[in-house]
């Protein structure tokens, strides 16, 4: 009877700490991000320019998160078909020395691999200081005389790919028509927790 009772207990509490972590990693993915303040106009960088009468949409990305790949996933999805009418650029950061550079993985790969989008390497954060990016995922979009006006996420959810208000919106602004949600929820590792991090291994 005992053993029996022991049985039952312990396959009680097994099933009490499944469920503690599935719901665990039901709210880690659903719950966004908290992105940095956008500047108003596309700023002025020695290193990366707009294209004269064309919109940019530019995404910010760390090359070891995780979350990431949806982001380029949806990325791909909007832009397929319309490289042709938006300017389309992903930032990776790289704060590594001379000796040690890490943003070249295969999240790298995948953004090299959409068609019409142009990767580059923020060499110690100085575009991510100047668009005001800290979400690995934050994504801009300037309309052709430089405005803002998307700021945010594309993903439904952390690491999930899928129809969502942010792709929604940006797709509307490459079209040329007006959008009523011009941010959404950005679901990704924050850029400075993976910076400290990163410096501690370097």
């Amino acid at each position: 009877m005992m053993k029996l009772f022991s049985r039952i207990l312990i396959c009680s509490v097994w099933l009490l700490l499944i469920g503690v972590g599935v719901f665990a990693m039901q709210k880690y993915s659903m719950t966004p991000a908290l992105p940095g303040i956008a500047p108003q106009q596309w700023p002025a960088s020695p290193s990366l320019k707009m294209i004269e009468g064309k919109p940019a949409l530019v995404m910010f990305a760390h090359p070891k998160c995780p979350c990431t790949r949806a982001s380029l996933s949806e990325l791909s999805r909007i832009v397929s078909n319309r490289q042709d009418r938006v300017m389309a650029i992903v930032v990776f950061m790289n704060y590594a020395t001379e000796q040690n550079s890490w943003d070249h993985t295969n999240l790298w790969d995948q953004a090299v691999s959409i068609p019409g989008v142009q990767v580059v390497s923020d060499e110690q954060g100085e575009l991510s200081h100047r668009f005001g990016a800290v979400c690995s995922g934050e994504t801009y979009f300037f309309d052709s005389k430089g405005n803002l006006a998307f700021h945010g996420g594309i993903t439904s959810s952390r690491g999930h790919e899928g129809d969502n208000s942010g792709h929604d919106a940006i797709v509307s602004l490459i079209q040329g028509y007006a959008t009523e949600t011009p941010t959404h929820p950005v679901f990704g590792c924050s850029l400075k927790c993976l910076h400290s991090h990163q410096e501690e291994t370097l």
